[in-house]
């Protein structure tokens, strides 16, 4: 959910239009769409391609609790 609505504010703001994200991603623009669609389910994998056509690319991390706690001093 969190990667889409990155994915919908970095087209906002690069003013990347759905049109232009699906010819970048050869699909139509209803999977660019429903890419973007909070109630409807995409890949992480999906989501990380659209990320990479528009040159960007999604990260997600875990980091250990007690290795931010150490850290923190």
């Amino acid at each position: 959910m969190v990667a889409k609505l990155l994915l919908h504010d970095v087209m906002l703001i690069d003013g990347v239009s759905d049109q232009r994200l699906a010819a970048l991603l050869g699909v139509d623009r209803d999977t660019v769409r429903h890419l973007r669609a909070p109630m409807h389910s995409s890949t992480v994998g999906a989501i990380g391609e659209a990320f990479r056509a528009i040159g960007l690319r999604l990260v997600i991390a875990a980091h250990s609790v007690a290795a931010t706690e150490d850290t923190a001093d």
